[in-house]
């Protein structure tokens, strides 16, 4: 394996995650692949996490790479803080059918949950497995396009009103009154099926009967949405009531979120770039068919801000912004790129640079990279680096927080 010098720049291409609820078209374009059998292209990702990791030069995965040759783009400091690992994973998602609602653990949660199913035997890769490494996963999502998505719990004066304007939910409406929020959501939560048939069949005739146009903002049209894709007469998914306790958010091309660990989600309609800590660990909570672990979701979801969490961007100078989550694995800066003409900095930390265009320009001291479709580049702390287009580009960076 061929070692690099410390000032080089190393191209690395994503890896494609096909699962059922992606588009067909959008990744497909980026990767300038054809789509003829119309194969769900649903995430892009970028990092060394094993589930998908991305590839060197040669073919060599990331993350044996790193393994080999930790010094070629980490620095001493960032090798002891980040155990010899790229400590973000990036990733390109295309939504055309929405997700499951998840949260994620806190470090301290995923190590626990981690060492219990390794001791009771629980293989990395079966359906009832929850914890898939031992690292936490706080994430921020920039919309691509117009996004639409659940995010945190709604107030209890809300929720009981958007509930009481539902009759057949009205019995639920009066369990929060008197318990409140957390109390009902964990007990519903860990009910039986027989049980959640029984508790949501008049409502789900009701939605049935309603007239509903597609109004993306009406939890309605993504209730009747959901009872197409994830319910059945023997099984009426538990999350559908979700739509009524959770905020249903619309986000514009260049809006960022922050979705710390705890916070509960359901990404529903659109195309993002997500940029969060190593981690694959996610606890669903619905709209789903795969394991709903749901004492693990009822211990660790969140119940204390209940709020949408935007987040603002610093502007660093007329062609850069950074958004800042309040974490230490990353920082996120969007660059506009003026037709032919460079962009240089300097790179504060092991930083990846990625793109939805389809072609610029990397350089070093000693490289030019030519980036296309589903490709990015990786850089070590301290690299001067230039960036340059032929067309107005918008450049992803990451970099651990400054």
């Amino acid at each position: 394996m061929a070692i690099l010098n410390k000032d080089t720049l190393c191209k690395l291409t994503g890896c494609v995650q096909n699962y059922p609820w992606g588009g067909v078209s959008y990744i497909p374009e980026l990767l300038c692949q054809s789509n003829e059998r119309q194969v769900p292209f649903a995430e892009l990702w970028f990092g060394q996490h094993p589930a998908c990791p991305s590839k060197v030069v040669g073919g060599t995965s990331l993350g044996d790479y790193l393994a080999t040759s930790p010094d070629c783009f980490l620095t001493p400091a960032e090798r002891e803080q980040w155990q010899d690992e790229l400590p973000f994973l990036c990733k390109i998602l295309d939504v055309r059918d929405m997700l499951s609602i998840q949260i994620h653990p806190t470090k301290t949660q995923a190590m626990e949950g981690w060492d219990l199913e390794e001791h009771a035997g629980v293989a990395i890769g079966a359906p009832n497995r929850t914890f898939r490494d031992r690292n936490h996963k706080p994430e921020i999502m920039y919309a691509l396009s117009e996004f639409y998505l659940l995010h945190d719990f709604r107030s209890d004066e809300e929720i009981l009103e958007v509930l009481n304007h539902r009759p057949p939910l009205g019995e639920i409406a009066e369990e929060i009154r008197k318990v409140g929020l957390p109390t009902f959501y964990r007990s519903y939560m860990q009910l039986d099926q027989k049980t959640i048939n029984s508790k949501l069949q008049s409502f789900v005739r009701y939605v049935k009967r309603l007239e509903v146009t597609e109004d993306l903002l009406n939890p309605d049209y993504w209730v009747k949405q959901a009872l197409k894709q994830y319910c059945t007469p023997e099984k009426i998914d538990r999350g559908i009531i979700s739509f009524y306790l959770m905020n249903l958010v619309h986000l514009s091309p260049g809006e960022v979120m922050f979705q710390d660990s705890g916070i509960p989600h359901a990404y529903l309609r659109g195309q993002n770039v997500e940029i969060m800590a190593n981690s694959d660990n996610v606890i669903r909570g619905g709209l789903t068919f795969k394991h709903i672990d749901a004492k693990a979701l009822s211990r660790l979801v969140c119940f204390d801000e209940r709020t949408v969490h935007y987040l603002e961007p610093n502007q660093v100078d007329a062609s850069r912004k950074v958004f800042v989550p309040p974490v230490q694995e990353f920082e996120f800066s969007v660059i506009d790129l003026v037709p032919n003409r460079e962009y240089i900095f300097k790179a504060s930390g092991v930083s990846f640079l990625f793109s939805t265009c389809n072609n610029f320009f990397v350089s070093s001291q000693h490289q030019n990279i030519r980036v296309t479709g589903g490709e990015g580049v990786l850089a070590r702390a301290g690299q001067k680096i230039a960036l340059k287009s032929k067309e107005e580009s918008q450049i992803f960076l990451v970099n651990p927080r400054s």
